[in-house]
């Protein structure tokens, strides 16, 4: 283990060749929506990755990088099982060997990537992230502060009747042009003995997110991940994005709604996020 500088040193050793290979397995953070935007980015000749961003980019592990890549990053991020490698660590260079190690070796040094941290925002002390949850009514100073240096996201619900009763949750957002949003993420929590999501559980269709990708999945009993990401920032307020849920308990019961964790980007710029009584 190194200490907190990333300074090591290894001893003990008998005669001969050694090979020295590095390895980590923890402190995986730092992985957003808008890495899978960069992705998108660099795959439309929008922007270019340097060297150690492409190893971070190619999430298939196939020596390239392609949608895929940022598909399998928005995976990750919804906790979608899916057979890539982000959230691993690469080291380069992958070992150093030595013919003998009888004398003192400086300056061996390794850069270590995580696979699918494009942006390169991993925090040794663990994940930083603006959460403003819903449900606030903005009344404290710290909540009216965000308000005024962000966007404000809304909630509201409309119901359909049909075989089964169906609820579309309408995410608005106020005016985004300029703001530089490519991508956000957030959970939502339910009572999955009242509602579920649909089969399209997020839609983008009709929404200023029309240009984006939408990726959501029931990560846990009552928890729907939500991950959305683009090539192209978002334009314009209205709708952001639809979610689907259908009735499935007993008639008369009744299941509350809460946007947690929301995030613009990788917290730039603040969101706050507000439940509307319905």
């Amino acid at each position: 283990m190194t200490d907190s500088n990333g300074d090591y040193s290894l001893s003990g050793f008998g005669s001969g060749a050694y090979t020295i290979i590095p390895s980590k397995a923890n402190q995986v953070n730092g992985i957003s929506n808008l890495d899978a935007s960069t992705v998108a980015q660099h795959v439309a000749g929008l922007v270019t990755l340097n060297a150690n961003q492409l190893i971070a980019a190619d999430t298939s592990g196939n020596g390239g990088v392609s949608s895929l890549d940022a598909a399998y990053i928005a995976q990750f991020v919804a906790a979608i099982p899916n057979p890539s490698i982000t959230g691993t660590w690469k080291f380069l260079p992958a070992s150093r060997s030595y013919p003998s190690v009888m004398t003192n070796q400086t300056n061996q040094d390794y850069n270590a990537i995580l696979v699918g941290d494009i942006t390169g925002n991993w925090n040794p002390a663990g994940a930083l992230r603006f959460d403003f949850s819903a449900g606030s009514d903005l009344t404290t100073p710290a909540e009216k502060a965000a308000k005024e240096e962000g966007g404000m996201v809304t909630a509201s619900a409309n119901e359909s009747a049909g075989e089964e009763t169906a609820m579309t949750l309408d995410l608005m957002a106020a005016e985004t042009t300029g703001a530089g949003v490519l991508g956000y993420q957030f959970d939502v929590l339910y009572n999955a003995a009242v509602i579920e999501p649909q089969a399209i559980g997020c839609d983008v269709s009709d929404t200023l997110s029309s240009g984006m990708t939408a990726v959501c999945r029931v990560s846990e009993t009552g928890v729907l991940k939500v991950v959305v990401f683009g090539a192209t920032p978002l334009t314009g307020s209205g709708t952001m994005l639809k979610l689907n849920f259908k009735a499935v308990g007993a008639r008369d019961s009744t299941s509350g709604l809460s946007i947690e964790n929301f995030m613009f980007n990788e917290g730039m710029p603040n969101a706050v996020t507000v439940k509307e009584q319905w």
